[in-house]
C-alpha cells in the first residue's frame, strides 16, 4: 500500500504516461539539482526557488530548461500552472528549501494545490542521501548519491481548499516512505550498527549516563568487547534471561550477547516468581544474568531462591567481571581496537507480553525489526546528535528499550538512564540539571513529573513523547500550562517494535495517537458490536516474528497482525483508539467500552484516578466494577453527572470501590489482571 520504492541501486526511469507531470523530489543538499539532472528526462523543466541555489549548479544544467521563482506567490502558482496544462512536464521540492537533518520537512499546501489544480500524475523522486543515522549530510561534490524514482500516484481527491492538507500529506508520505526505505535493510546486528555510530559521531563524546557512571562511545564499545568474549567463553546456551534494573550494565550485557550471537530474553523484575518462571519456560532458558547488587536493593532474593530452586542456573555479572582474565582483557582490547564485528544477524530479542490471565507470551523481535522501527521513527521526528534524551522506563519494555535505548545509541543522541520511573521529584531535576531536550514516558509518570516539576525544571524540553496508554486531558493541559510543552502521543505495540503512529510536530492531532509511519499499512476490520471504526490490522518491517507460546513454541507472524485495538481513522490519515477489544463488556448483548466508564467518571471529578473492570453477572452477563482511588467518588454522583451530559445508563458502573493506590505495572500501565482479581473477590 505504501511501499513504493524498489531496493535497486540502479533503477530505470519510471515510464510515464500522462498529459499533466509533476515530478516532486525531496531535497537534501545544495546539488540536488545537478544529481537530478543525471536522473530524471531531459525534457522536465527545473522549477527553482533560490536563485543562489540554481547559479551553484547552472554549469552542470546545460540542456536543461529552468525557471527560478523568488517565493511562491499566486502570480508564480498560475505560470507553474500554465506550464503544467499545456503538457510540460515539471519537477518541484514540494519542501521548498534544503532539509535542516536530511529528512523529509513539511510539504508546502500551495504545491499540492497545484497538484490537485491540474490533476497531475505525481512522480516521486528520493535522492538518497549520504547521511549517518542521526541525518547530519554526508554528501561531497565528488560523490553522488543515490536517486530512486517510485511509481507514479495522483491526488486528484478534487479542488477544493479542505483538500490541500490531504493532498500535502499525501506526497510528504510517499516521499517519506521512500526515504525511509533506504535506512531499512536486512541482516542487521545491532551490535554492528552501534560500531557504525561510533564511527560516525564523537567517540569520546558521554553517550550513556545512569545514577552511577557515564560512558563515551569508545568506553561503552570497549567494555562490551571485553565482556562478550567472557559470556562466549561461559553460556553454552543461544538464548539466555536477562534480569537487570535499566541501567549502563544492561545496555552493555544485551550488546556482548548480540555480539557473540546469542538472543536475550529481557525479564520483568516487577513480574511475581510464578509468572517470572512461566516466562523462562516460555522462552525455554536455562539461565539468567543478573546483578548481586541489583538483587540486594530490590530486595529480590525470594525472586531468586526461587528459579534456583526451579532449577535455573544464575550468573552474577559481578562475579563474571571478578573473574575476566588478563589475556581476556587483552583480546577485548585488541577487538576494540580492530572493530571486531559480530559475524551473525540471526539472534533475536525476546520480550514479554503483560496484563493477559494466561501465561505470558514471548514476543520474538529480529533485529532488523527493531532497526527498522528505529528509523520510521527518525524519520518522522527531527532528532539529530545535538538532542539528549532522558529515559525513566524500563528496558523489558518495548518502547523503553526500542525507542528509549536503541534509538539514542545509535544515533548520536546521547542518553540519560533512571532505573526508576516512580522518584517523580528527582526526574524533574535530572532534566534540569542534564539539559535534556527529550523525555520519554507513559502518561501516569508524565502527570506525577508535571505536579511535582518547579516550571523551570523542564525548560529546555523539545519534545515529552507518550506512550503504553491514553494520555489524560488534564495532563496535556498541565504540561501546556506549566511548561508550554505540547505532549507528543503516540501509539505501539510490543509485537510492533513497538512503534505504530506517532504525533509529530508537523502532524499532530488533539484525541489522536498520530498518524500511522512511514513503511507500514494498515486496515480496518469491522467488528460486530461496535458501530463506528474497526479493530486495527498492520503489516510493516516493523512487525514482530511471532510468538513463543508456553509449551507450544514458535508460531510464526503471518500475514495481518491485528492489534485488539478499535479505532477510527479520518480522511487525513489520524487514527483515534476507541478501546481495547478486550476492554469491553457485554452487558445484556450490547457491547460497552469499560475505557469510556473510566472516561467519564474522570470527567465527573476531573482526576485520573479511576480504573474500570467487568465480572461475570447473572443477570446481564457482565457487570462493571469502577476502582478509584478518590476518596469522594460516589456513585450517585457519577449517575447524575452521567445524565446531565446525556450519556447512555449501559456506561454506569453497577459499583464504586475506593482502594488507596490504583496499581500499576512495570510499564505504568494500570494492571487491570490485579483488578480484575480483586473484583472477582468482593
Amino acid at each position: 500500500m505504501f511501499n513504493l520504492f524498489k531496493k535497486k541501486r540502479q533503477q530505470p526511469k519510471a515510464k510515464v504516461e500522462a498529459n499533466h507531470i509533476i515530478y516532486m523530489a525531496n531535497h537534501v543538499s545544495k546539488q540536488d539539482l545537478s544529481y537530478l539532472h543525471t536522473k530524471v528526462p531531459r525534457n522536465v523543466h527545473f522549477i527553482v526557488f533560490d536563485e543562489t541555489e540554481y547559479k551553484n549548479n547552472e554549469k552542470n544544467l546545460v540542456g536543461r530548461k529552468v525557471t527560478v521563482f523568488e517565493g511562491l506567490t499566486p502570480e508564480h502558482m498560475k505560470k507553474i500552472i500554465s506550464f503544467v496544462e499545456e503538457g510540460e512536464p515539471i519537477l518541484l521540492f514540494p519542501e521548498m528549501r534544503i532539509s535542516r537533518i536530511g529528512r523529509v520537512l513539511k510539504v508546502y499546501e500551495e504545491i499540492a494545490w497545484i497538484a490537485l489544480k491540474t490533476k497531475a500524475t505525481i512522480v516521486p523522486v528520493v535522492i538518497k542521501p549520504m547521511v549517518n543515522s542521526a541525518g547530519i549530510n554526508l554528501n561531497l561534490l565528488d560523490n553522488q548519491p543515490e536517486v530512486s524514482i517510485g511509481e507514479p500516484f495522483s491526488v486528484s481527491i478534487g479542488n477544493e481548499e479542505g483538500n490541500r492538507s490531504v493532498a500535502a500529506w499525501t506526497i510528504y508520505r510517499k516521499l517519506t516512505n521512500g526515504y525511509t526505505d533506504h535506512f531499512i535493510k536486512k541482516d542487521v546486528n545491532l551490535f554492528n550498527e552501534l560500531l557504525d555510530a561510533a564511527k560516525q559521531f564523537d567517540n569520546q563524546k558521554a553517550i550513556i549516563k545512569d545514577p552511577t557512571n557515564a560512558l563515551s562511545y569508545k568506553k561503552l564499545i570497549l567494555g562490551i568487547q571485553v565482556l562478550s568474549g567472557k559470556l562466549e567463553n561461559t553460556l553454552a546456551e543461544n538464548r539466555v534471561g536477562v534480569f537487570l534494573p535499566s541501567s549502563i550494565g544492561q545496555a552493555v550485557v544485551l550488546f556482548a550477547l548480540f555480539k557473540i550471537g546469542v538472543s536475550p530474553a529481557v525479564l520483568n523484575f516487577t513480574m511475581g516468581p510464578k509468572t517470572l518462571i512461566d516466562c523462562c519456560e516460555t522462552a525455554e532458558i536455562k539461565t539468567i544474568l543478573t546483578s548481586k547488587l541489583f538483587i540486594e536493593k530490590a530486595e529480590l532474593q525470594h525472586v531468586v531462591d526461587a528459579l534456583t530452586e526451579s532449577g535455573y542456573e544464575i550468573i552474577y555479572l559481578e562475579e563474571a567481571r571478578e573473574q575476566i582474565t588478563s589475556k581476556e582483557k587483552m583480546i577485548g582490547l585488541k577487538n576494540y581496537a580492530s572493530s571486531q564485528k559480530a559475524t551473525t544477524s540471526s539472534n533475536d530479542i525476546i520480550l514479554f507480553t503483560s496484563g493477559s490471565e494466561n501465561k505470558p507470551k514471548g514476543v520474538l523481535l529480529s533485529h532488523d525489526q527493531i532497526f527498522a522501527n528505529i528509523h520510521q521513527a527518525m524519520s518522522v521526528m527531527d532528532l539529530d546528535s545535538n538532542d539528549k534524551m532522558l529515559n525513566p522506563l524500563p528496558m523489558f519494555h518495548s518502547f523503553g528499550l526500542t525507542i528509549g535505548t536503541f534509538l539514542p545509541l545509535l544515533s548520536g543522541i546521547s542518553l540519560v538512564i533512571h532505573p526508576s520511573p516512580i522518584q517523580y521529584k528527582v526526574i524533574p531535576e535530572i532534566i534540569y540539571q542534564e539539559d535534556v531536550t527529550l523525555l520519554l514516558s507513559t502518561p501516569t509518570f508524565l502527570n506525577g513529573y508535571g505536579k511535582n516539576a518547579h516550571p523551570f525544571d523542564l525548560h529546555t524540553l523539545r519534545y515529552a513523547i507518550a506512550g503504553a496508554e491514553n494520555v489524560k486531558e488534564d495532563t496535556k493541559e498541565l504540561f501546556f500550562q506549566k511548561f508550554g510543552i505540547r505532549i507528543l502521543e503516540g501509539y505501539g505495540a510490543t509485537e510492533a517494535s513497538p512503534l505504530i503512529s506517532l504525533n509529530t510536530p508537523l502532524y499532530t492531532k488533539a484525541g489522536s495517537v498520530g498518524k500511522i509511519i512511514p513503511g507500514m499499512e494498515y486496515k480496518i476490520q469491522k467488528v460486530e458490536g461496535i458501530e463506528k471504526g474497526g479493530s486495527l490490522l498492520i503489516k510493516g518491517p516493523n512487525v514482530m516474528k511471532g510468538y513463543l507460546i508456553h509449551n507450544k513454541g514458535f508460531v510464526p507472524s503471518e500475514g495481518w497482525y491485528n492489534t485488539g485495538d478499535v479505532v477510527e481513522i479520518d480522511d487525513e490519515g489520524f487514527i483515534s483508539i476507541t478501546a481495547r477489544l478486550k476492554r469491553f463488556a457485554k452487558i445484556g448483548g450490547e457491547m460497552v467500552s469499560l475505557q469510556v466508564v473510566e472516561r467519564i467518571a474522570m470527567d465527573c471529578y476531573d482526576d485520573i484516578g479511576f480504573a474500570a473492570v467487568s465480572t461475570s453477572d447473572r443477570r446481564k452477563g457482565e457487570k462493571i466494577i469502577l476502582f478509584t482511588n478518590v476518596k469522594e467518588a460516589d456513585l450517585k454522583e457519577i449517575k447524575r453527572y452521567s445524565r446531565s451530559h446525556k450519556h447512555p445508563a449501559l456506561y454506569l458502573p453497577t459499583e464504586v470501590h475506593y482502594i488507596e493506590e490504583i496499581p500499576l505495572l512495570g510499564s505504568g500501565k494500570t494492571d487491570y489482571v490485579t483488578l480484575e482479581k480483586m473484583a472477582k473477590e468482593l
